[in-house]
């Protein structure tokens, strides 16, 4: 799980496989309350990258598993904060 302080600026960098795809709408739920939506319409603005600072201590974590379509499986690195789909 990533750690950060309070008043310090994280970075959230997603990416891809399938840029490709037109019209790709992205939420980063910062677990404060703070939501930062996003939607992909050329693979040029991948990877998208979006920041946000914490105002008060607390621990954020996804409230749920991506659901990964087709034939992708689910992926997640605990230690670098990480999870999404992977082919």
């Amino acid at each position: 799980m990533a750690q950060a302080q309070v008043g310090q600026t994280v970075t959230a960098t997603v990416g891809l496989e399938s840029a490709n795809a037109p019209n790709c709408g992205l939420r980063v739920r910062w677990g404060d309350g703070a939501v930062t939506e996003r939607k992909i319409n050329d693979p040029k603005e991948m990877p998208f990258v979006t920041t946000h600072t914490y105002a008060k201590a607390g621990t954020a974590i996804p409230d749920k598993k991506p659901v990964c379509p087709g034939e992708l499986s689910y992926c997640e690195n605990s230690k670098k904060g990480m999870f999404g789909c992977k082919p």
